[in-house]
């Protein structure tokens, strides 16, 4: 009997442990292209902020200024969670491309941001800005 009532104890233990909700999705939504340029270099985007700013009208803009003669492509490895757009302008700075990333849309004017940035001459870079424009800078050639 003692043994039963221990049983049935840790089984319904083991129930509430196993009950409790998991989440593997994060707090925050992120696009993430990949700017391929015509050099060979290529640099991988995260920009991430938090789900709480999200609103059905919340975009994501690239804004990219690269050398002229300079042409890139972009491909994206997931479907995003926001939609995109990236806006290419010839005339930056030689061996360089600079970026403004901005969010639009969200449920406050200006929100904190994060741009993860891979490749582009200094490996793995992160960029804290804000929603209305975080600007930043990457090495061609690399």
């Amino acid at each position: 009997m003692a043994r039963r009532v221990g049983v049935l104890i840790l089984s319904i233990a083991l129930m509430l442990v196993f009950a409790v909700p998991v989440s593997a999705h994060p707090e925050w939504c992120e696009d993430d292209p990949i700017l391929h340029f015509s050099d060979g270099t290529s640099v991988h985007l995260v920009t991430s902020f938090s789900a709480a700013e999200r609103t059905p009208s919340t975009s994501v803009t690239y804004d990219v200024h690269v050398p002229v003669g300079t042409s890139v492509t972009v491909t994206r490895p997931a479907a995003g969670e926001v939609p995109s757009h990236v806006n290419v302008t010839p005339g930056g700075l030689v061996g360089a491309a600079s970026f403004v990333v901005t969010v639009s849309g969200g449920k406050s004017s200006t929100f904190d941001i994060t741009v993860t940035q891979t490749g582009g001459g200094a490996g793995k870079q992160t960029h804290t800005g804000s929603s209305s424009g975080t600007r930043f800078s990457v090495t061609l050639g690399g």
